[in-house]
């Protein structure tokens, strides 16, 4: 991977810079001599991105046992929201529905067992976390209580942490909460911003907005410090009243966390859809960006949501580099099953809850495929050749993975890497450059 040199302008005066993706360092032109050493140095030269990695079907069980930390179960297909970006809309992503499937009680116990059986390696973690996923599991408390009850009595000598992904929508159980948190479930809910912006997509099956219900449930949980705020940023939404929803958040309670998501405009399933909402969120980010800019260059504090942002940003980019020979050529792609293993309501085994249901890597009943699991991992190395990621400056930027293939091995790729994709690594890059020169990420008391 070459150098990458660039200029930018900071308080009306230009530079320009150097940055190597082999060793993430960014400095002024002209030090290139300086730093010529690193890539020398043995340490960044040893391993290459997939050293790690299974090479073989035989070895492929055996590493997703060590690595795999994540059960994460599908309760249910059904659902009482119509989100409008939602996964289970076949508006927005074709290849699923909402149905009203939901696993039997017998699949969660076999999906529990075989789970045991594969952590009962001396060589896997003996600390791992089970999550419940929908549709929306709340709508399956029962399924949820067996599920804590039978890991209780047979993962006795492991520590089990215990997620629910929900849309906050089960005030009234009371009984469900109450569950939650004597068994120090962590709570993620999806709030999308202030009542106005959130119930632009986050409706009940008549359209009607869910906000009112969920501020019901977070009055409930005010002094439960284990929640979190998933909020997403949709070119729909006005992004500024996010300072808002930040604030009221830290009204209940300071200690809840607000992570930022991007809706996956590559789900979307008309082209002009896609190509329109990535326009408006493109020319979003750029200006939110720059007005983040203007704040470090003037001295001004930032809100809340910018300063988390850059937090976010700056968190994934230290990471990315300071793990990359631990990932494929593609900084986001996992190997098949070893960072979760999902389990869908009929029993099936697939990569992660976001994963097309034709890529199915397993099931139930006889255990993880690895012949499954290579055909896939060999069709996104295939992809790898095909578009010389080894060679690719932006490497340790690409967000590429499974997901984004959108079928089975060897259909359509819904990835594209192209001059415009290069082009939005290479603003990305710039913008980073020009915070860490304005003195990096600076903080917020939002107390």
């Amino acid at each position: 991977m070459d150098v990458i040199k660039f200029e930018t302008t900071l308080k009306n005066k230009t530079y320009e810079i150097c940055f190597d993706p082999f060793v993430n360092q960014m400095y002024p032109a002209g030090y290139e001599g300086h730093f010529k050493n690193f890539r020398e140095n043995p340490h960044y030269t040893r391993q290459t991105a997939t050293d790690k990695f299974p090479k073989s079907e035989d070895e492929a069980i055996d590493f997703i046992a060590r690595r795999n930390s994540r059960l994460k179960l599908e309760l249910t297909q059904n659902c009482n929201l119509r989100c409008k970006y939602c996964f289970y809309n076949p508006e927005v992503y074709p290849t699923r529905d909402h149905t009203n499937k939901s696993m039997s009680p017998e699949i969660l116990t076999k999906a529990i067992d075989y789970y045991q059986g594969l952590k009962s390696s001396p060589t896997a973690r003996n600390q791992f976390n089970i999550s419940f996923y929908g549709g929306e599991p709340s709508l399956e408390p029962g399924l949820v209580y067996q599920a804590v009850k039978e890991t209780r009595e047979k993962m006795k000598d492991c520590h089990v942490g215990y997620y629910l992904t929900t849309n906050g929508t089960f005030y009234r159980n009371d009984e469900f909460i109450d569950f939650l948190v004597r068994n120090n479930f962590i709570i993620q809910f999806s709030i999308d911003g202030v009542q106005e912006e959130h119930d632009k997509l986050r409706v009940y099956r008549n359209g009607d907005g869910c906000f009112s219900d969920i501020l019901k449930l977070l009055e409930k949980l005010k002094h439960y410090p284990r929640v979190k705020i998933l909020a997403t940023m949709h070119p729909y939404h006005n992004w500024d009243r996010l300072d808002d929803l930040y604030r009221m958040i830290w009204s209940f309670n300071p200690e809840w966390r607000i992570n930022l998501s991007a809706v996956e405009l590559n789900a979307m399933s008309t082209e002009d859809m896609k190509t329109d909402l990535k326009r408006q969120v493109q020319s979003k980010l750029r200006d939110f960006k720059e007005k983040i800019v203007g704040k470090l260059e003037r001295g001004i504090e930032l809100s809340p949501l910018e300063d988390n942002y850059l937090k976010a940003l700056f968190t994934d980019y230290s990471f990315n580099f300071t793990n990359h020979w631990k990932k494929t050529r593609f900084v986001k792609t996992c190997f098949p099953g070893a960072e979760i293993l999902f389990v869908d309501v009929d029993g099936n085994f697939h990569m992660c809850e976001k994963i097309p249901t034709s890529m199915v890597i397993g099931d139930i009943n006889n255990g993880l495929n690895p012949e499954a699991i290579f055909e896939l991992w060999n069709h996104i190395n295939d992809i790898s050749r095909e578009y010389e990621c080894h060679d690719c400056p932006y490497q340790n930027f690409c967000n590429f993975c499974f997901f984004k293939l959108q079928g089975s091995c060897g259909g359509k790729c819904g990835f594209v890497c192209d001059d415009q994709r290069k082009k939005e690594m290479q603003e990305l890059l710039e913008f980073i450059c020009r915070v860490k020169m304005l003195g990096g990420v600076r903080g917020y008391n939002h107390g």
